[in-house]
């Protein structure tokens, strides 16, 4: 757990792509995805089946051979023909079904894994076989299914028996330790202990290509076809599951640890749905993954899911809080600010503002997010002053109003409101070209007039406990600025720099941590000293931060934490009770890539 608020990192991309990245469940967007193209781990294009051993090491099952990944690099253990499935066995071995043949690979003396054939073993008229399309292991004993026979192999004592049904089998399932398949001639069977026997209802399935079946609630099974639906057997009597979608033709599916399901599909990639039904997650090619053709998935020990796929392998990180929101889902251009109020979340991008429907209008429990009328251009700001939704955007100021955005300032550029704390009924906007002053009349924002006096682009604006208000300006320093009483003007302003205590008069940036003024440089991180009036270094946040980096970014979320942004890195410093902080920037920084180096924002977004 980060915290127990919402967590997002705008990442602004002037010129092409974008990102937001959320610390948040049940937000609209995608996991944290990384594909591995066959040219990443040199062998064929398909994938079919991974597994996973007890130290973490991933293993797929391909076209070429058998693929490992210890989560750095990938090696190739080549067979003579095609791996079509695999199963993790004791002491580093590794169980293959292949091509007509099936076998294992372990360790030799040098920690080489060594492939041996047990199909060798078999009688010559039982290797007329073609595929092992499935390898189960249970109780030391493991299952190797073809579409003729079902060979046995005791760990154990070592040999191999077959099971020859004498009819035609499909696919094989096993569920806790029970096995499962259709024979072609008398439907659905179960083989448990050495005796098999037909299911109830079994004729039901005898003309249908079932693709898993897996545990359900109260001991039912929940089995998954082709493309004839999805079905629940109680043991009795079959009856119908409904699926949330009509057209996909389901390859796989796993129940996942949460509870929810993966389902992998031959033409319209993953779908990720609750018991209920309900789709939570689609991902497919263009939008995740590089395929639309999913053979094969897998939950690791770190709940991440992978996807053995027609075109490589994705890793699709549901172990990580992170969620990306971008054009993939409907959202464009490139994330500038983000707000959650009754149920909703609210982001602005340089293309406009989009919003999540009300929940009681979300039937469907999807998040999607909408473009939001009259806000075409950058928005810069979302917040609630009083009760209303305010949006800084480049035509001006706007009131958000459900499903449109209502203007209420002159059309100049507005980057941020700020409420004043001594005279709450009055909020600053800072705008390209100074600052306008809005008053709060039955509820209602409404625009007074500018404030004269100071003319500069005011992007970055914060009152101190004195009420003055500092705005920061990226290529001429730090303004302090002093109000009227009647706020219709400036009446002194002072301009810090390099003369003052900051290394530079570039990149000079204001923040409100703890409700005190915290400055960040070119280098370091700064307050101001009344005394002096002069800037001194913050020796806690450069001890934490580096005080040869250029912080960029700082926000404090309910707990105290602070987010921030460096040039060369990302994370939070987390405060304990007693005054202690450590740094974690290890979740973060696989992020930083996303960023450029202009109009960073960290967005905490509480329950």
């Amino acid at each position: 757990m980060l915290t127990r608020s919402y967590l997002i990192f705008l990442a602004v991309m002037l010129c092409s792509g974008h990102t937001s990245i959320f610390a948040q469940k049940n937000v609209p967007g995608v996991p944290l995805i990384k594909n591995f193209k066959p040219a990443d781990y040199s062998a064929g294009s398909q994938n079919y089946q991974i597994k996973q051993d007890r130290n973490g090491v991933i293993y797929a099952a391909n076209n070429f051979g058998i693929l490992e990944f210890d989560g750095e690099v990938w090696e190739k253990h080549t067979t003579m023909t095609k791996s079509r499935s695999i199963e993790i066995g004791p002491a580093g071995k590794i169980y293959v079904g292949r091509q007509g043949d099936f076998g294992y690979f372990a360790p030799d003396q040098e920690g080489r894994l060594q492939y041996t054939s047990l199909a060798d073993s078999l009688p010559s008229h039982y290797r007329g076989f073609d595929e092992t399309w499935k390898v189960y292991r249970h109780q030391q004993q493991v299952f190797f299914c073809t579409f003729k026979y079902v060979f046995l192999y005791r760990e154990d004592k070592k040999n191999l028996d077959v099971i020859d049904l004498h009819t035609s089998l499909d696919i094989s399932h096993i569920v806790n330790g029970s096995l499962y398949f259709i024979a072609r001639d008398s439907g659905l069977m179960h083989f448990e202990s050495g005796k098999l026997r037909l299911m109830p209802q079994s004729d039901f399935f005898q003309d249908k290509s079932i693709t898993s079946i897996l545990p359900y609630h109260q001991d039912k099974l929940l089995i998954f076809t082709f493309q004839d639906g999805a079905f629940v057997h109680n043991g009795m009597k079959v009856n119908p599951w409904p699926l949330p979608f009509s057209t996909a033709i389901i390859n796989c599916a796993i129940r996942l640890k949460n509870g929810n399901y993966a389902i992998g599909t031959q033409n319209d990639g993953l779908f990720i749905i609750t018991p209920e039904g309900k789709v939570s997650l689609h991902l497919s090619n263009g939008k995740g993954l590089n395929s639309r053709t999913v053979l094969g998935l897998y939950q690791d020990s770190f709940t991440n899911l992978w996807a053995a796929m027609n075109n490589g392998i994705a890793l699709i990180e549901l172990g990580s809080p992170f969620r990306l929101i971008n054009e993939e889902v409907g959202v464009p251009g490139a994330g500038y600010a983000s707000f959650t109020m009754n149920g909703r979340l609210f982001l602005g991008t340089n293309i406009g503002l989009y919003a999540s429907k009300p929940p009681e209008e979300d039937i469907h429990g999807l998040g999607q997010l909408d473009f939001i009328e009259n806000s075409l251009g950058q928005v810069y700001e979302i917040v609630q002053m009083g009760d209303e939704l305010l949006m800084g955007h480049h035509n001006g100021a706007y009131v958000i109003e459900k499903n449109k955005c209502i203007s209420i300032s002159p059309k100049v550029g507005v980057w941020k409101f700020l409420r004043l704390q001594d005279r709450p009924e009055y909020l600053i906007a800072g705008t390209y070209y100074g600052l306008l002053l809005y008053r709060e009349i039955n509820g209602k924002w409404v625009f007074q007039h500018p404030v004269y006096g100071f003319n500069e682009s005011s992007r970055v604006v914060e009152q101190d406990i004195e009420g003055n208000l500092w705005i920061t300006h990226g290529y001429k320093g730090a303004f302090k600025l002093t109000l009227s009483p009647q706020l219709d003007s400036i009446t002194e302003v002072r301009l810090y720099d390099h003369r003052h205590g900051f290394p530079t008069k570039d990149l000079i940036n204001v923040h409100k941590i703890d409700n005190r003024m915290i400055f960040t440089a070119e280098t370091g991180v700064f307050s101001y000293d009344a005394v002096s009036d002069s800037f001194k270094a913050e020796r806690l946040f450069n001890g934490l931060m580096g005080e040869d980096k250029h912080v960029s970014e700082l926000e404090q979320d309910a707990q105290g934490n602070i987010y921030f942004i460096s040039d060369d890195q990302l994370g939070m410093v987390r405060r304990y009770p007693y005054g202690e902080y450590t740094v974690d920037k290890k979740k973060f920084n696989k992020f930083y890539g996303m960023f450029n180096d202009d109009l960073r924002r960290i967005n905490v977004l509480d329950h």
